[in-house]
């Protein structure tokens, strides 16, 4: 639309809208998980972080890696638990 070219800029963004934004809702449930209790905003860096590390595999790669990380942290938890400080919240 910049360029001038009106209607191609306007059928793209329609594109963009309707389609890559129903397979992102379609999609991403399945790929990543619904039941994954990672954040919405986590799963968007592991998923780009993944991107960048390890190129398209990384949309895979990414969130299981940040999932496993927070259970390793949830399992320290557990096993530490008595020399661990109190923490409130």
């Amino acid at each position: 639309m910049v360029q001038g070219r009106l209607v191609a800029g306007l059928l793209l963004l329609g594109f963009c809208g309707l389609v890559v934004g129903s397979l992102d809702n379609v999609l991403r449930p399945k790929l990543v998980g619904r039941d994954t209790r990672l954040p919405q905003l986590a799963v968007l860096v592991a998923t780009l972080g993944g991107i960048a590390l390890f190129g398209i595999i990384g949309i895979l790669l990414g969130p299981i890696i940040a999932a496993l990380w927070l259970v390793l942290l949830e399992l320290y938890g557990r096993a530490f638990s008595s020399e661990l400080p109190e923490v409130e919240g």
